[in-house]
């Protein structure tokens, strides 16, 4: 077979920030994990070989990155987010979670509040010293925390991307 012949390949070569570069660059594969990027963070500032990965999208690059803290996938202008080998959730940020919101509960002793709600296949978590319930009308968590005793603000917030991904996992 001679060379005029033979299908295109791109000629590719190992990027500074750890991606596939092609010789065309009109696109940049970024694939961050642990082992490999210890949560430097998906940001110019917190990981300086972004920097030049940046400055490629700006001018027309598309920047593929592949990541598994949400955090940084939020800076992303557009996700396409995978759970168990299928596509969960695309498009915007806005998009993927949409008008989804949890139960954010502000009890003096958060402890208190989180043993009241952890069981019967509720989902509470802890963020800085609020109890948040994903999937659960306020409602509902206000009885629960005064049929514990356990007196507390709750109001209904927007969910993050964690708390969308856990939702649509389930």
């Amino acid at each position: 077979m001679s060379s005029s012949s033979k299908p295109w390949l791109p000629i590719c070569h190992w990027g500074p920030s750890g991606g596939w570069l092609s010789q065309r660059q009109r696109i940049m594969i970024l694939s961050f994990s642990s082992s490999t990027n210890p949560r430097r963070g998906f940001s110019a500032v917190t990981n300086p070989a972004l920097g030049s990965d940046q400055r490629a999208a700006e001018s027309g690059v598309a920047v593929l990155v592949s990541t598994h803290y949400m955090d940084e996938a939020e800076q992303a202008d557009r996700l396409v987010v995978m759970s168990r080998g299928r596509v969960a959730a695309a498009g915007s940020l806005d998009e993927v979670i949409g008008e989804r919101s949890v139960v954010e509960v502000r009890a003096e002793r958060w402890v208190d509040a989180f043993a009241a709600l952890d069981h019967d296949g509720r989902l509470p978590t802890l963020s800085c010293t609020n109890v948040r319930v994903i999937g659960e009308s306020s409602t509902s968590v206000t009885a629960e925390l005064d049929g514990a005793g356990v007196t507390a603000a709750v109001r209904s917030v927007p969910a993050t991307l964690d708390e969308t991904m856990v939702v649509k996992d389930k």
